[in-house]
């Protein structure tokens, strides 16, 4: 069991509506696709993911992951926010 299915059994059938993550381009920080991921595991439909980080890093967060719709972002003397929300 990964640690997002864990959570979500940890937190029973109650979804949140909103995760936070900043995301790190260091060893062992788990990359965009294993944060899509997980987020599609625990959000349900309508639920909101918002991605911080450098950038570059956050550049592929603006097309449409599957999953999720873009909302709206900020950008920020290099550092961008992208707020998505769960389809």
């Amino acid at each position: 069991v990964n640690a997002a299915e864990q959570l979500r059994q940890d937190i029973n059938t109650l979804s949140p509506d909103l995760l936070i993550v900043e995301l790190e381009h260091l060893a062992g920080v788990p990359s965009p696709r294993e944060v899509l991921q997980a987020a599609r595991m625990l959000l349900d439909t309508g639920g909101a993911l918002l991605i911080t980080g450098k950038s570059a890093q956050l550049a592929h967060f603006e097309r449409s992951p599957d999953g999720f719709r873009p909302e709206t972002s900020k950008k920020y003397k290099g550092y961008k926010s992208v707020l998505l929300n769960r389809v």
